[in-house]
């Protein structure tokens, strides 16, 4: 099908079926800014999305409960929002507290596209709403985003330990089992193109990029470019906390190295400079040597059997003169 590689090349970029290539990227792709801007425009584009349903929400919090499941569901719905659903229920809380059961799964469904995963669902289904096709595929969507979250954690933590560089350009490999542990398909042994299908539709949103090699059956994750966020719970913000001073220890060992290198390439310029001129000023006493010993031969020559140098200087000063009065 389109998008699915069935060779993995070690350039993630090179293969002419990658997902990554076909759909999303522009041929001026490899300019960081254009990937900034690209990453912009989406960002936006989901927050244009989610404004008017959070309005629609803030005007209809004090309505009644079905009204309030309507608004709900639309947002569960909408494919191209990965993010907020905290808002929502924060500006239904009141409503959703009031309600019920009916509320407590209103409640329920939103936390779990917030935070939760196919896997949560399975477990308890009669927690959360009866989801619909298109609900189903965003919350495999969401768990398959997770999956990835934990694998560049897990590399970067990796990496921060001293572990080894990005392999071939890919910040990851994540094999198509770990899919198929969130995404919970019943019949996969049957149909192992289901995991691939999700896969696909997450690269095709751009929620994160990568190729998809059949070979190994695994995601190979891109290192340039930005994933999706999910909403955080207020429970884990310590551990992303320390995740974040994680990563800023590894920045600013990284931006120590760089000023030591830094510092040890200035030197060694220094050093050449000095070297270099030591060799120009060398070349120019030997020169100017060369030069004498020349002048003392050639005033021998004319004459002048002291070779100071007079005879010729002279004869060269009269032959001057004599120019200077044919001019005039």
């Amino acid at each position: 099908s389109p998008g699915r590689s069935t060779q993995c090349n070690k350039n993630p970029e090179s293969s002419s079926q990658s997902i990554l290539v076909q759909k999303h990227r522009p041929s001026t792709m490899s300019n960081k800014g254009v990937e900034t801007e690209e990453s912009v425009l989406r960002n936006d584009a989901e927050t244009s999305v989610l404004q008017p349903l959070l309005q629609a929400a803030e005007e209809s919090k004090k309505s009644n409960l079905a009204t309030i499941r309507s608004i709900v569901m639309k947002v569960l719905s909408e494919p191209k929002i990965f993010a907020g659903y905290d808002q929502i229920k924060a500006t239904l809380q009141e409503a959703l507290s009031s309600g019920g059961a009916e509320g407590a799964k209103l409640s329920h469904s939103l936390d779990l596209f917030s935070y939760g995963t196919y896997l949560d669902y399975q477990s308890n289904t009669s927690q959360y709403l009866d989801l619909t096709t298109a609900q189903t595929l965003k919350l495999r969507q969401l768990s398959a985003l997770t999956v990835v979250q934990q694998a560049c954690l897990k590399a970067f933590q990796q990496k921060g330990k001293g572990g080894s560089k990005i392999n071939d350009g890919h910040l990851a490999t994540i094999p198509y089992q770990e899919f198929e542990r969130a995404l919970q398909f019943s019949n996969v042994a049957e149909n192992p193109g289901l995991v691939e299908d999700v896969l696909v539709s997450c690269l095709y949103m751009g929620v994160f990029r990568g190729k998809l090699c059949q070979q190994t059956r695994s995601l190979l994750l891109s290192p340039r470019y930005p994933i999706r966020p999910r909403d955080v719970p207020v429970a884990q913000v310590p551990i992303m906390a320390d995740q974040i001073r994680s990563m800023l220890s590894l920045l600013q060992n990284a931006t120590s190295s760089l000023e030591l290198q830094k510092d040890t390439a200035n030197n060694e310029l220094q050093t050449m400079t000095a070297f270099w001129k030591q060799v120009e000023e060398r070349r120019k006493k030997n020169e100017s040597a060369s030069m004498m010993r020349w002048d003392a031969t050639t005033d021998v020559a004319f004459g002048d059997a002291s070779g100071s140098g007079t005879t010729r200087r002279q004869k060269r000063g009269r032959a001057a003169a004599s120019g200077d009065q044919a001019r005039y």
